[in-house]
């Protein structure tokens, strides 16, 4: 079985995070695919209406973020060091897929069947009267087209 070259570090590991940030931009336009595995080293979420959700967003026009997968934590993640994977390949979409508001917010873990887009980022939001806090790194490795 042949491994996966890691291709691009997409969030260094973190220290303690308490606020929602944004990854920097990767530029995917010269690939069909990507594997997004995320490290999580800390995860606490202490009180019911703590959150911490992750945005994997691509861009198609250079200017609109749409959310393609949403990684979501709450009360019953607290404590936890997970590790998670995402992916976003070459699909076939019909014309209704498309038709969706780049503006809102996808749902709690859920993945829009959308291809890669030209580039990539990942944005954070954190919710919660008792300052959540997290710490990951998320790798993106390309498979061979």
């Amino acid at each position: 079985m042949r491994r996966l070259e890691p291709v691009v570090t997409l969030r260094a590991a973190s220290g303690d995070l308490t606020a929602g940030e944004e990854s920097p931009t990767l530029d995917t336009s010269q690939f069909k695919s990507a594997i997004i595995f995320f490290d999580f080293t800390k995860l606490t979420l202490p009180d019911a209406d703590d959150e911490v959700d992750f945005y994997i967003r691509a861009r198609y026009d250079g200017v609109t973020w749409v959310d393609v997968e949403n990684i979501h934590f709450a009360l019953a993640d607290n404590g936890t060091t997970p590790k998670k994977v995402a992916g976003i390949s070459v699909v076939e979409f019909a014309a209704a897929d498309v038709a969706i508001d780049a503006e809102a917010r996808i749902a709690d873990n859920t993945k829009r069947q959308l291809p890669l887009g030209a580039e990539l980022s990942i944005e954070t939001a954190v919710a919660g009267a008792s300052a959540p806090t997290y710490a990951y790194s998320a790798t993106v490795y390309f498979p061979p087209s």
